[in-house]
């Protein structure tokens, strides 16, 4: 995929999980609509292999459908074709479903990602990334400071890749709050409850 938008929203486990959350709970439905919009506009960065264990986690969560839902058609059969040929095992890379190794995995696939896009020229230069800080909205307090820790290494080995590849970035972090505020002032009437 060649993004090419100044602003793009990294879409990992971290926010999946907050999204979830919402979509369970038939509460901010809108927000996966819009991101499934943003995905569409170019706006939305993600790594194909964390939504295929993600999407293998919800199948064993009652089959939520987040992934179908968000994907469109030639995304979804993209990272069918993927799973088929990766033979992808849930249960064997996260055992009793530890959130943070899922949070640890999905960070650095995805950074490893960004890594490969920008070496293949994928990436445009000047681009701004979002990473949304919404682990205290599904993990345990006295997990927070190690998604902090998580959070914190990305940026720093992420800085450090885009100078190696001379390639100029800007990664910051909003709140879960802001995320949905600025949904909220874009994307949808301020008089809509969210």
């Amino acid at each position: 995929m060649d993004y090419s938008t100044s602003t793009m929203i990294i879409l990992d486990w971290n926010l999946l999980m907050c999204l979830r959350e919402y979509h369970d709970q038939e509460k901010q439905v809108k927000s996966v609509d819009i991101l499934k919009e943003l995905n569409h506009e170019g706006k939305v960065y993600y790594s194909a292999e964390v939504l295929a264990y993600f999407r293998q986690f919800m199948e064993q969560a009652d089959g939520h459908e987040f992934v179908s839902d968000f994907l469109d058609g030639d995304e979804l059969q993209e990272l069918d074709d993927f799973e088929r040929i990766e033979e992808l095992d849930f249960e064997k890379r996260f055992p009793n479903h530890n959130n943070i190794s899922m949070l640890v995995y999905s960070t650095f696939q995805t950074l490893a990602d960004l890594e490969v896009d920008i070496r293949r020229d994928l990436l445009n230069e000047h681009i701004d990334l979002l990473y949304v800080d919404c682990a205290e909205r599904w993990l345990d307090e006295g997990k927070l400071e190690m998604a902090e820790a998580i959070r914190s290494r990305f940026f720093l080995e992420f800085g450090k890749c885009a100078r190696d590849l001379d390639f100029a970035v800007d990664a910051g972090t909003i709140s879960a709050e802001e995320f949905v505020d600025i949904l909220g002032t874009y994307y949808w009437d301020s008089e809509d409850e969210i």
